[in-house]
């Protein structure tokens, strides 16, 4: 019998407790932040219209980041009319001006941030390396990859938080 209220109290807690989960707000609802040519940027905003989005944490003197920036170019033509948003975000410690060269040489189409003050980076939380890629889907759940992604996974997810 105190078994059986023990499983009960459990589950109440379990319950109560996975109900306090989903009304929580992900860190980066309220984040608003400005590209490089200075439009806002608003992550809850997006969420909310139904978006999902991709943030990558990138830095101008990360080879793996620049390697992987033409896939991440091929997979925002593909994904951006399904309804996918991408912000590239530069790290702190990376030059502006280097930033805007690169991005205005390669031609980036989507959204790309100077993290300036740190503030992105401290809202995703520790970011120990570059790249280091977030999907955000549009409850606001997100998955981390750190370093290049195994690209068929990463469409995997994308689909899967699309279909969310």
């Amino acid at each position: 019998r105190w078994f059986s209220a023990l499983l009960m109290v459990l589950a109440l807690s379990l319950t109560v407790s996975a109900c306090g989960q989903k009304q929580a707000q992900s860190p980066y609802a309220n984040l608003k932040v400005a590209t490089l040519d200075q439009k806002p940027v608003d992550l809850g905003a997006m969420q909310q219209a139904g978006k999902v989005v991709v943030v990558n944490f990138w830095a101008t003197t990360c080879s793996t980041c620049k390697k992987e920036m033409p896939k991440m170019l091929e997979m925002y033509q593909q994904y951006h009319p399904k309804g996918v948003e991408y912000v590239a975000v530069a790290m702190q410690y990376d030059d502006p001006k280097i930033v805007k060269n690169y991005t205005a040489e390669k031609q980036l189409p989507f959204l790309s941030v100077w993290d300036n003050e740190g503030k992105i980076a401290t809202a995703f939380g520790e970011i120990i390396g570059t790249p280091t890629t977030y999907i955000i889907d549009k409850k606001g759940n997100a998955k981390k990859y750190i370093g290049e992604p195994d690209w068929t996974q990463f469409y995997a997810d994308l689909d899967k938080a699309l279909a969310s």
